[in-house]
């Protein structure tokens, strides 16, 4: 990373190195699962099957993003687009 780097890139470097960290880490976890094929009537066919999924959310404070609006005047501070509702 240099000082050059837009936020975006930096962001994106971040995220990527993440994502290889998070997928080594639970490298052995993870299986490959072949789906075998089985007609209705054998007692072995099985509808579905558990897998293991990991992801990382963001989670918003609401009272902070509706101060934050109200203060900003509903105005987008990026692209300075105010949403007008009835007028």
């Amino acid at each position: 990373m240099s000082e050059n780097d837009t936020w975006g890139a930096l962001s994106e470097k971040f995220l990527t190195t993440l994502h290889d960290v998070i997928y080594e880490h639970f490298a052995e976890r993870l299986q490959t699962r072949t789906v075998q094929e089985f007609s209705i009537d054998d007692l072995e066919a099985i509808e579905g099957y558990r897998s293991d999924k990991a992801y990382l959310q963001t989670k918003r404070n609401q009272k902070i993003v509706e101060s934050r609006k109200k203060l900003d005047g509903y105005t987008c501070q990026v692209c300075h687009f105010k949403l007008q509702v009835n007028g």
